[in-house]
């Protein structure tokens, strides 16, 4: 395959994330794992694309086919009926160039540089102006020259080149860029979104890649829980990871942590560790998956390739996602090769 995208899970449904991975092996290359049965290989995908309990591809001829949880319809086959087989999504049977799966919805990037979502709309993710879910794919309003899309927790961006940026969706960490916390129905601009490679949204935040070789995050920064209630720190607006430097080629976005990789194949990743997704050997697994070569070719969008990120579960510790400044674990380290 050649592009993969950022992964997302519920926080305390670790269990499912697996069944989540589980089943894009077995339908991408006929594995047998465990008891499953195999699922016949797909064998003419270009990319794909992995939800909290869905998944997507994108095929050689510009079709794409979902399988997973369809509670929201967000397989996109005009049912909500649960697929363990790669299903059509209804009109996508050519012309597509890029997909992203977020949270419970998807999207779709055309070759004339529309967008077309489907799936959970609640707090307006789709971009059709409304807040009905929706089975089958429909139109982000005002959107005709997108170049890249990607899909999060409950928000969706798309990059218009290099003159600017797009978000739309929920708002209420910030994550949209727009200097405040109001959701949007339709697409929206960033705050400073021009010059913009390569952009990750993530379940509550979303990080740039600069023309400059930097990087940009925005929405939360520090997640603070206790057994009862969590409170947040946010920037409403792009702001420099600066730990980062000018040497970075790719970003991902995960839940509560974020990765980049660097010109010389380094990765390096800050947030979250509670499961050792930012591979620096913390916590107690001597031996974290270790991003190789092949690791660093993989990409959530067309033109960039940022590393696949590990979902991460909600706890009650400190959490630092953006990375601006340098509280326990946000700064950006070095993964650490494996034995």
């Amino acid at each position: 395959m050649t592009f993969v995208t950022t992964a997302f899970s519920n926080g305390h449904r670790r269990r499912r994330s697996w069944r989540r991975i589980l089943s894009l092996l077995f339908a991408v290359t006929g594995s047998t794992l465990l008891n499953a049965q195999p699922l016949p290989p797909l064998s003419d995908v270009q990319q794909l694309a992995a939800g909290e309990g869905h998944a997507c591809v994108l095929t050689t001829s510009g079709a794409v086919k979902c399988w997973g949880n369809n509670e929201y319809g967000q397989l996109g086959d005009g049912t909500t009926t649960h697929r363990y087989l790669p299903a059509n999504v209804i009109g996508l049977s050519s012309g597509v160039i890029a997909i992203s799966a977020g949270y419970r919805h998807s999207c779709a990037l055309m070759a004339a540089g529309s967008v077309k979502c489907w799936g959970k709309n609640l707090l307006q993710q789709l971009g059709d102006g409304t807040s009905t879910n929706r089975l089958t794919p429909v139109n982000v309003l005002n959107l005709t020259d997108a170049t890249a899309i990607t899909a999060g927790g409950d928000h969706t961006c798309a990059l218009i080149g290099l003159t600017g940026l797009k978000c739309w969706g929920y708002n209420g960490y910030g994550e949209l860029g727009t200097g405040n916390t109001t959701n949007q129905a339709t697409p929206a601009n960033v705050i400073g979104g021009q010059n913009l490679l390569a952009v990750s949204a993530g379940y509550s935040h979303t990080c740039a890649l600069t023309t400059t070789n930097t990087v940009k995050c925005w929405g939360v920064r520090d997640r603070v829980c206790n057994l009862v209630t969590c409170s947040y720190d946010v920037d409403l607006s792009p702001t420099a990871v600066s730990a980062l430097g000018s040497d970075v080629m790719a970003i991902s976005a995960g839940q509560y942590f974020s990765c980049a990789r660097t010109s010389g194949g380094a990765v390096k990743c800050w947030g979250d560790n509670y499961y050792n997704q930012l591979g620096d050997l913390g916590n107690d697994n001597p031996n974290p998956v270790t991003p190789s070569r092949s690791a660093a070719s993989t990409a959530a969008w067309p033109r960039s390739a940022p590393v696949t990120a590990t979902p991460a579960r909600a706890w009650p510790m400190a959490r630092r996602d953006v990375g601006v400044t340098t509280p326990r674990r946000n700064w950006a380290m070095a993964v650490t090769s494996g034995r």
